[in-house]
């Protein structure tokens, strides 16, 4: 990954050049905080971290997705979803 903030961080400072929505970002931002946390990256884990409603959630999800930034790893249909965050030379511009 490039571009990195700190020595090790996850957050990649192109994310602030993409015009995001507030939640997007603000989910990317969480999500960089578990992965340092050394936090498994799952659904049950952003959503105890989350402070806005599901529904902005998921559409944070779906944005994220979109653009190639947030990446489905696993879902067992069984509440067990893991993401993991790509590397900042694959996402797409919005």
């Amino acid at each position: 990954m490039t571009d990195r903030s700190g020595p090790g961080g996850a957050m990649d400072q192109k994310i602030f050049d993409l015009n995001l929505s507030v939640e997007a970002t603000s989910l990317y931002l969480l999500a960089c905080g578990l992965m340092d946390a050394d936090k498994r990256l799952s659904l049950a884990n952003l959503k105890e971290y989350w402070n806005s409603t599901p529904q902005k959630l998921e559409e944070a999800i779906d944005e994220l997705g979109r653009l190639k930034i947030l990446e489905l790893r696993v879902s067992d249909g069984k509440g067990q979803t893991i993401y993991r965050v790509t590397d900042s030379d694959s996402w797409q511009k919005a």
